[in-house]
């Protein structure tokens, strides 16, 4: 081994500082979940507190670990970029289960045909503002995803069609037929 070779990068590059205050986040986030998975009955507000303290504790562990954080000790993603996207799906997500708890409850007009079309069009909607997020957040692969809309990729087109195809009438007939 020669003595320059000693003075090369490290295998492993220097780690982020560590967050003790995002880790409580964390743990408030389990307590959440844990609190909502753990009650004895039904609520209706369940799903969104579960979500939410699933939320909270994954960002929180995140965080907490340093994995936001750049090599440079700053952000790896701007937040400006994150709004719209991560907004859109909020509200697509939130049109989603709305229209799902609508149409599970009967409440809607002619049944069949308005859950077929909501249900869809709120799935085709999380899915474009899922799409759209891991954009903004830089995880989708392929240097010109980048610069490139969800309209653009094959992927997602793909997705539509499944989702077109098969949610409209998910939950019309019975998914083993005896006859």
């Amino acid at each position: 081994m020669r003595a320059d070779e000693d003075q090369s990068e490290p295998l492993v590059p220097a780690g982020n500082a560590f967050r003790p205050w995002s880790l409580a986040l964390a743990g408030l986030g389990l307590l959440l979940l844990l609190t909502v998975l753990a009650r004895d009955g039904h609520s209706a507000l369940g799903l969104p507190f579960g979500l939410g303290g699933l939320a909270l504790a994954v960002v929180g562990l995140l965080d907490g670990l340093g994995t936001f954080d750049g090599a440079e000790g700053g952000p790896v993603v701007d937040a400006s970029k994150l709004a719209k996207p991560f907004g859109a799906l909020c509200l697509s997500s939130a049109f989603l289960i709305v229209s799902l708890r609508a149409a599970v409850a009967g409440n809607l007009p002619w049944p069949r045909t308005s859950a077929g079309l909501l249900v869809t069009v709120g799935c085709v909607g999380a899915a474009a503002s899922a799409f759209e997020t891991l954009r903004a957040l830089g995880r989708r692969s392929g240097v010109e995803s980048e610069a490139r809309p969800c309209f653009a990729s094959p992927g997602f087109w793909l997705l539509v069609l499944c989702i077109v195809l098969y949610v409209p009438l998910l939950g019309s007939y019975s998914l083993i037929d005896p006859w």
